[in-house]
């Protein structure tokens, strides 16, 4: 007849096969451990009562462990479901942050810093660069104004006539410049707008 030692072994399983039934790694050491012990002193001499009290006191010892795994697996759970609870509350406020249309101050749809407007729909512009201001034209005829013709030829009054045609065609050119100079500055604005996205380009 078989000894109790011998009927242990037979019964000791693989720590893989143990692993198989979905054991954690710990419950696993534990139950080989107890395993081996129980063999051993069985092996040692064949005395029940030794085999049974060193048992109960390894089936202690692991199911102190085992309430404690169930204690930290009912807290882990209280915090899935309130993890699952909060979850739920975010996905809400997102929802409601998204549809909303009056948070800030708004009267339509909140926009974000990438959604620019258009011709149609209102959005987000950025901050034009500044533009230099346009030159005050100075350009102004000083001469006073010539005369009547007198009824013969006079030198004078062809010399009057040459200064002041010379005279508006100085100041002419003056404004010229000047015009330039203001379509230059709202040509720099207008590009400089539609950069900041608040005219189509």
């Amino acid at each position: 007849m078989a000894t109790l030692a011998q009927q242990l072994q037979t019964l000791r399983p693989s720590a893989s096969d143990l692993k198989h039934l979905g054991w954690p790694d710990w419950l696993v050491n534990d139950y080989l451990t107890l395993l081996e012990n129980l063999i051993l002193l069985a092996s040692s001499d064949d005395n029940f009562l030794i085999v049974l009290d060193q048992l109960q006191i390894d089936l202690d010892a692991l199911t102190l462990r085992v309430d404690a795994t169930e204690v930290d697996i009912a807290a882990l759970d209280v915090r899935v479901t309130t993890n699952e609870v909060d979850i739920l509350q975010v996905t809400t406020d997102l929802a409601t942050h998204v549809g909303g249309t009056s948070e800030h101050g708004a009267t339509g749809n909140i926009v974000g810093t990438n959604d620019y407007c258009t011709e149609a729909i209102g959005g987000t512009v950025l901050r034009a660069a500044i533009s230099s201001n346009a030159v005050v034209s100075t350009a102004t005829v000083a001469l006073p104004a010539i005369g009547a013709a007198p009824a013969a030829y006079s030198q004078a009054y062809a010399q009057e006539q040459s200064d002041l045609i010379n005279d508006i065609r100085t100041n002419h050119n003056t404004a010229v410049a000047d015009l330039n100079n203001a379509i230059g500055v709202v040509n720099d604005i207008i590009a400089k707008a539609k950069t900041a996205k608040q005219m189509s380009v």
